[in-house]
C-alpha cells in the first residue's frame, strides 16, 4: 500500500494520504465520540498480543477514554487517530508534561491494528506527530519500548530517536524477561 499526499493542513485539522489501493488515510486529532471506536481497535491490537504495555483489565472503558481525549485536548497535549473509511487503524499520542519544569517534553505512544501495519501508516503518525510536537514548542519528546521489539526500534532510530537508558528484565512477556528501552529524540 503506497501511501500518496493529498493535503497535508495545520495540526487542528486533518492531513490525508491516498493509498496504493485508493483507500484515504485520514490523520486527525481524537474526537470524544471516537473513544469506542479506539477502545474496540485496541482490545483487538491486545488480542494480538502485540508490543503494548496494558493487559485488558488495564484498558479504559469508552467514558475513561472519552474523558481522556478531552483532557489530552484542554491540556495542550496530542491525541491523534489514524482513520481509514470508518475504522480507526491506529493511534498516536505525545502527553505534554504537566510540571512547568518538564513543559518542554512530551511522551509519545503509538500503537497500529496488526492488519493495518507495513504500509508506511507508522511512518505518517511518526511525521505528524514530531511536526506537531515542534509546532507545539516542545523540545523532546521521549518514548519507551520494549527491548525485543527491534521493528519499533529501527522505525524510531530512523527518526533521530536515540537510546537514553534501559531497565533490564522490567517485563514477562510470554514467559520471557524483556528489557524496557528508554529512547527520546530533541526537536
Amino acid at each position: 500500500m503506497k501511501i500518496k499526499k493529498l493535503k497535508h493542513d495545520t495540526f487542528r485539522k486533518i492531513w490525508l494520504y491516498r493509498l496504493k489501493d485508493r483507500k484515504v488515510l485520514v490523520l486527525r486529532q481524537a474526537l470524544e465520540e471516537d473513544a469506542s471506536k479506539i477502545i474496540q481497535r485496541l482490545h483487538r491490537v491486545l488480542d494480538e498480543g502485540l508490543y503494548l504495555e496494558e493487559e485488558k483489565e488495564t484498558v479504559n472503558s469508552t467514558e475513561e477514554e472519552a474523558m481522556l481525549i478531552r483532557q489530552m485536548r484542554e491540556d495542550g497535549s496530542m491525541y491523534t487517530v489514524a482513520e481509514i473509511g470508518d475504522s480507526i487503524a491506529g493511534v498516536a499520542q505525545i502527553k505534554r508534561g504537566q510540571m512547568e519544569m518538564n513543559r518542554h517534553t512530551g511522551t509519545f505512544r503509538i500503537w497500529l491494528g496488526p492488519e493495518f501495519q507495513g504500509y508506511g501508516i507508522g511512518s505518517k503518525l511518526m511525521d505528524y506527530a514530531l511536526q506537531w510536537a515542534e509546532h507545539h514548542g516542545l523540545e523532546k519528546v521521549c518514548l519507551d519500548v520494549f527491548a525485543d521489539n527491534e521493528r519499533a526500534i529501527d522505525m524510531y532510530r530512523k527518526y533521530g530517536f536515540v537510546v537514553e537508558g534501559r531497565r533490564k528484565e522490567q517485563f514477562v512477556l510470554n514467559g520471557q524477561r524483556v528489557d524496557e528501552v528508554f529512547m527520546s529524540k530533541f526537536i
